[in-house]
């Protein structure tokens, strides 16, 4: 099969491939090059339009939308958030930052002419289908052009055989402060979606310091806070945090503050909590290890395989001496 395709929509690309997405788990590929499908991509070097093979399809994990029109037109397609597109004197830009800016910004299309690009939130989480293009890296979507998927690690097609371990990490929610201090922290998504070497699939959150005030890295201090509410030591009613009778703040930032100002208070509740969480360790009979008690096990476990395994050669040898005299 040699198609050139002017896809409408991706639903239509895994007909064409004669793959039913409803049927793929999240983050799956799917390799089609030899079915020759083929999409309409620009070549910036010489400046032409050209079909270029699809490499593979993918389903990723399901993901809110924008709803993207060119002109004045009717509607053209839905992205996600990091899709990106090309915007006149910009370059590539995702939809979240187009849909967040001020400015009116205008979109490359298959003409070669520049449309006026309006973008709409839509309710809801919808599935994600992807696809990789041979060299360009860009293809016109419903006649938009797009730059291939972010998500490809530049290492060629090794990584995903041989690696244990996939780990997919995207930013989920950004909090700007007021005035001119900028984005404070940033809220990160952590999806295995390989694991050779345990469960996959799993998912974790936590929110990542951006500097703002001096305090960097993942916010213990808010985890402290989200488990205090759980275990019941605090207590929250609205946006409003109590301890023992006592408002503490209204909404997290202001707990925070508060507990800043109070360290002797955060001690004690961050106390609580780690008790508490040691008795639910203990009732699932888990153990409180650290990463490099982890590593430290992983070595001597290896350093003891070495050894067997050079003891079996040993007598492997032994016994083949044997057999000769």
């Amino acid at each position: 099969m040699n198609t050139q395709s002017q896809i409408v929509t991706m639903e239509s690309l895994f007909q064409l491939a004669g793959i039913n997405y409803n049927d793929l788990q999240e983050n799956t590929e799917i390799n089609i090059e030899e079915k020759n499908i083929k999409i309409k991509s620009y070549n910036i070097e010489t400046n032409e339009v050209e079909f270029k093979p699809i490499v593979r399809l993918m389903r990723k994990e399901d993901s809110e939308m924008y709803e993207v029109n060119a002109g004045l037109g009717s509607f053209c397609f839905k992205g996600t958030p990091e899709h990106k597109i090309y915007i006149k004197d910009k370059g590539y830009m995702t939809l979240n930052d187009i849909y967040n800016t001020k400015e009116m910004l205008y979109c490359l299309v298959d003409n070669f002419k520049y449309e006026l690009v309006l973008i709409k939130k839509v309710e809801g989480k919808f599935p994600v289908l992807d696809m990789t293009v041979q060299d360009n890296g860009n293809y016109f979507s419903e006649k938009i052009l797009s730059k291939n998927s972010p998500e490809k690690i530049g290492v060629g097609e090794a990584m995903k055989f041989y690696a244990s371990v996939r780990i997919k990490t995207s930013k989920a929610e950004q909090q700007k402060d007021d005035g001119e201090e900028g984005q404070s922290s940033v809220d990160v998504v952590m999806s295995v979606f390989k694991n050779k070497v345990g469960i996959p699939f799993r998912k974790a959150q936590f929110t990542l310091l951006s500097g703002v005030n001096g305090k960097y890295g993942i916010d213990t201090q808010k985890e402290i806070i989200e488990y205090a509410v759980k275990y019941d030591i605090i207590k929250k009613a609205g946006s409003w945090f109590s301890y023992e009778d006592n408002k503490i703040g209204q909404g997290v930032n202001n707990v925070k503050k508060y507990l800043d100002e109070n360290p002797v208070l955060f001690e004690n509740i961050k106390k609580q909590v780690s008790n508490l969480a040691e008795g639910e360790r203990a009732k699932l009979n888990l153990k409180s290890e650290s990463f490099n008690d982890k590593i430290d096990q992983a070595i001597e476990d290896s350093k003891e395989t070495k050894r067997r395994r050079k003891k079996e050669d040993e007598s492997e040898t032994n016994t083949d001496n044997n057999n000769i005299e």
